[in-house]
């Protein structure tokens, strides 16, 4: 059998005004810095998922194949609303992505 990970990094300049600096973190730290709250779990298996694993960047919009995903998720939860008793089968939009595209917005709008 073989084993691999996902290799968590966080880098980010900061500036106090008078000056800068490069902060960079790995593993435990990088997640440290994103906080509580985030799906780790669900990042990592749409990570190895994908081929090239997945970059966030908080400056860059959103990609053309996770746009596509949200509104085929979205379809899916709106025509199984339809089928369902409100309330009863209450399940999220990010619950009908493929799981790479679910990785990539988990850290996208935490």
């Amino acid at each position: 059998t073989s084993f691999a990970s996902v290799k968590w990094e966080c880098s980010a300049i900061i500036d106090d005004g008078s000056g800068q600096a490069k902060l960079y973190a790995e593993r435990e730290a990088a997640l440290l810095l994103l906080g509580n709250g985030l799906l780790v779990n669900d990042i990592e298996t749409g990570a190895m998922e994908s081929p090239s694993g997945i970059l966030f960047q908080a400056t860059l919009p959103i990609s053309a194949n996770l746009m596509q995903s949200i509104k085929t998720a979205t379809s899916t939860v709106k025509n199984s609303e339809k089928h369902t008793i409100p309330n009863k089968d209450c399940r999220l939009m990010h619950d009908f992505l493929p799981p790479n595209a679910k990785a990539e917005y988990l850290l996208q709008y935490h």
